[in-house]
């Protein structure tokens, strides 16, 4: 009797697990489809920031400065879409976040950077 029981104890606690996985698998490609739209608007962004960085008269310091971020926002950026593909959203959150930081640290060293055709 007590094995008929746990089994069907067993059945019964599986049954609702199918669609909280399913919801959960849900969220989970909602999520992964969301964070991949916003991997492709920051894609965008080093091309913008490199052409900017080339049109504007910089100096060189500045320049390279900027190159230096663009370079580790290219490193940040693979990194997120590596995140991605981990099952722990944990990961791939904190992968964005780490993409943002290096997102605006590149834009960042684009404003601030010194010219060439103004004295401050």
């Amino acid at each position: 009797m007590r094995t008929l029981l746990a089994a069907l104890a067993a059945v019964a606690c599986s049954k609702p697990a199918a669609p909280q996985t399913a919801s959960a698998d849900a969220r989970r490609e909602l999520r992964v489809r969301s964070l991949e739209a916003e991997l492709q608007v920051i894609a965008t962004q080093p091309v913008i920031i490199n052409t900017m960085a080339r049109v504007f008269p910089l100096t060189e310091a500045a320049r390279a400065r900027v190159t230096e971020k663009l370079t580790l926002l290219q490193m940040r950026f693979d990194e997120a879409k590596n995140a991605l593909r981990d099952p722990d959203e944990a990961k791939a959150t904190e992968a964005m976040k780490r993409l943002e930081a290096a997102r605006k640290d590149a834009w960042d060293a684009l404003d601030k950077a010194p010219r060439t055709d103004r004295s401050t």
